[in-house]
């Protein structure tokens, strides 16, 4: 598992100009199991609580626009709750392939029924190395490796025609440190240039930062102020770290003037070229 302190992560909404009442939604949460401590010798505080290890880290986004107020919130509610309380952790979290993307599938399906509307969501799982996203509507999930950027994710079927129990996709990728996952709502997805981003940012990238350059809009191609204040904006930025470099114990031996570190008995080499050698006269 990735160790938390080794991902990078931020969100954030902006609610556009227009009289829409339906705003987006996000959330960021890791998947923990805890115990609800009511009376214990120990000395600790009654209905203190106690968390075990990061077991994946969710990712969610959800968009109802042109619906009423609260169906892209209900969307949010009952997704955390189906994972919470009604989702088989162990099929999420030790499952095979097969079984991680079969939860996902379920959580989805059971937000479908409940809010009853359609949808836009990307519902993201990394439990590492391992990402999982499922998707349905017109949100975007990107995976960023270096110059590409995929965009991740079949998406689920929706309308009044889809059959009930109809089959929907989950895509899996296998991550490496330096990978950032970006998801946004459909108005940013539309032409979104991350490649620009990246390279206005440089070093100084940072999820916040590219949560903030991708909200703003002003690096997307053929946008103008109206277009880009006129609807919500609403972005999930995760960088999973590369893990740092090992240090050299205290005790290594210091390396000789050549560079090298030579055993005992052995002579120091270089990779320095020495002197030709001579050509005897003819």
């Amino acid at each position: 598992m990735h160790e938390q302190g080794k991902i990078d992560v931020h969100g954030v909404s902006v609610r556009g100009t227009t009289s829409a009442k339906e705003h987006d939604q996000f959330a960021i949460a890791d998947i923990a199991k805890s115990m609800r401590v009511h009376r214990s010798s120990l000395g600790m505080d009654d209905a203190s609580e106690i968390h075990g290890e990061t077991q994946g880290h969710v990712y969610l986004l959800v968009e109802a626009p042109g619906k009423s107020p609260v169906e892209s919130a209900s969307a949010v509610d009952a997704l955390v709750h189906y994972i919470l309380n009604e989702l088989p952790w162990t099929q999420l979290t030790q499952g095979e392939p097969l079984e991680v993307a079969a939860a996902l599938d379920d959580a989805v399906a059971s937000c479908r029924r409940q809010v009853e509307t359609e949808l836009s969501l990307i519902l993201a799982f990394a439990h590492w190395p391992e990402l999982y996203v499922a998707r349905t509507g017109h949100a975007a999930c990107f995976l960023s490796r270096g110059d590409s950027h995929e965009n991740v994710g079949a998406a689920h079927p929706t309308g009044d025609g889809e059959a009930e129990g109809a089959p929907r996709a989950v895509t899996q990728r296998r991550l490496v440190g330096g990978d950032i996952l970006t998801i946004v709502n459909r108005e940013l997805a539309r032409d979104l240039d991350l490649s620009r981003i990246r390279r206005r940012l440089g070093v100084r990238v940072t999820a916040a930062s590219m949560c903030e350059a991708i909200a703003d809009g002003a690096d997307a191609r053929q946008r103008t102020q109206y277009d880009r204040t006129m609807y919500d904006r609403t972005v999930i930025v995760a960088r999973f770290l590369p893990d740092e470099p090992k240090s050299a114990p205290d005790d290594a031996e210091p390396p000789d003037e050549l560079g090298s570190h030579a055993r005992p008995g052995q002579r120091p080499t270089s990779t320095h070229p020495g002197p030709a050698p001579r050509v005897p006269a003819p």
